[in-house]
């Protein structure tokens, strides 16, 4: 099965209109949008190619293009409608793709005008559309399996829930919770990345695991992989045992819809926001925060944190600092040298075993995955445009919505830029 899917953000698409609004009615105008590209073959009957929007050129006419002969990069077309696109199809353009609005909703289309499997806008709400398939018809998914889920969002957002792709990155505390739901909601394909093994001492908080996982020292991905093919509920299960700072996993990452950090190192989110950058996919982390000093609860706190491509990143948001970075990089890489500065006090670290207990994952894990229902199927009484963090106190229980905070304008540049090399212009990444 070979999947084309297209993605952008709202604020790529405000460029476009803006664009188009202050040029001269012209059936032959269009802009040119450069993509990044990336491909991945994440399971043995799956291939994506991704095209990413990455920078809006200026309003072209026909004959800018016609006399560019050097012009060699991946491109789509953007026309004022359809009509415009058809005349310019037959004037001997060949970009990539094709789009255009149709009913206010953005419509994308291969050189040969076959409509793309998926394509995304990516901003405060989320907007994807399907190929040969109405997101709002009362056909898709009668099964009674959807009905209950049917019943609370409508049909509308359980057929998108099952033509996605989601990534979920970490498969232990809140991990496991999170792609427990995500198979019982019905999503198309999980990808689940963690290099870790089931451990006896994490059997408490881990989804599905056992006694027997722990002493055959399972993969943490390949017994949730086995426990999801056992339900028979259809979503498709890849399990990829591996770090994310390595090429192949972060380019199987890279074609997914969406995705969820369950990671609790800062390395681990920092590439997670750069390839959610990169690759123009909504990012969706979460974090617990458990004090306990001899049984005494001090803290019980979590927060879900929404990620737009080229808006604000969890470093511009202070979830992490650059020295917190580079100390989690070092025990990544070095762990004897890691562990000898700490001893020295030159590096800042984070304790090696911290306090973790599944009800409370258990609350987090499920606002995150909340997070991306109220995103497809907005349901809050504040608008989603208003909502860049949902923090969550569970000592005095409350919820404190923040407000979008500003862009990080170091990662603007790279929105969309696709697969590079250095990958994600980090050099240890290699190509």
């Amino acid at each position: 099965m070979n999947e084309c899917i297209f993605r952008i953000t709202q604020s790529q698409i405000n460029q476009v209109n803006e664009q188009f609004s202050s040029a001269d009615t012209n059936t032959d105008a269009y802009i040119l949008v450069e993509c990044g590209k990336a491909y991945a073959k994440i399971s043995s009957v799956c291939e994506r190619t991704i095209w990413c929007a990455h920078k809006i050129l200026s309003l072209n006419e026909r004959k800018d293009y016609s006399h560019s002969n050097n012009y060699k990069m991946d491109f789509c077309i953007f026309t004022t409608s359809y009509n415009a696109l058809i005349t310019l199809q037959h004037s001997g353009i060949t970009p990539q793709l094709w789009a255009t609005e149709i009913d206010r909703k953005l419509h994308v289309f291969l050189p040969n005008m076959e409509p793309i499997s998926v394509n995304c806008v990516i901003g405060a709400d989320l907007y994807f559309m399907f190929k040969n398939i109405d997101p709002l018809s009362e056909k898709q998914q009668e099964d009674q399996f959807f009905e209950r889920t049917s019943q609370a969002f409508g049909k509308g957002t359980t057929n998108f829930l099952a033509n996605l792709t989601v990534a979920v990155i970490g498969a232990s505390g809140t991990g496991s919770i999170v792609a427990e739901q995500m198979v019982r909601l019905g999503v198309k394909r999980i990808i689940l990345v963690d290099d870790d093994i089931v451990e006896t001492r994490n059997l408490g908080r881990i989804l599905n695991s056992t006694k027997t996982d722990a002493k055959e020292a399972l993969y943490k991905t390949d017994m949730l992989k086995t426990a999801y093919e056992k339900m028979g509920l259809g979503a498709e299960v890849v399990s990829i045992p591996t770090i994310v700072a390595e090429a192949d996993t972060i380019h199987a990452i890279s074609v997914c819809d969406v995705i969820f950090g369950c990671l609790d190192s800062s390395d681990g989110r920092h590439h997670l926001n750069r390839i959610s950058t990169f690759y123009n996919i909504p990012y969706i982390d979460m974090g617990v925060k458990l004090v306990s000093k001899e049984g005494r609860i001090e803290e019980i706190s979590g927060s879900v944190r929404y990620i737009i491509p080229g808006e604000s990143s969890l470093l511009s948001r202070k979830v992490y600092t650059l020295e917190r970075l580079s100390s989690d990089t070092l025990r990544r890489k070095n762990p004897e040298e890691y562990r000898a500065r700490l001893n020295e006090k030159y590096i800042e670290g984070a304790s090696e075993s911290s306090p973790a207990v599944i009800s409370i994952n258990m609350q987090i894990a499920s606002l995150a995955v909340l997070e991306l229902l109220a995103r497809i199927h907005p349901f809050r009484g504040t608008h989603n445009d208003e909502i860049e963090t949902v923090l969550v106190d569970l000592v005095e229980p409350h919820f404190i919505f923040e407000s979008p905070s500003e862009r990080d304008n170091s990662l603007i540049k790279y929105v969309g830029r696709g697969d590079c090399s250095p990958l994600l212009m980090l050099p240890d990444l290699g190509v």
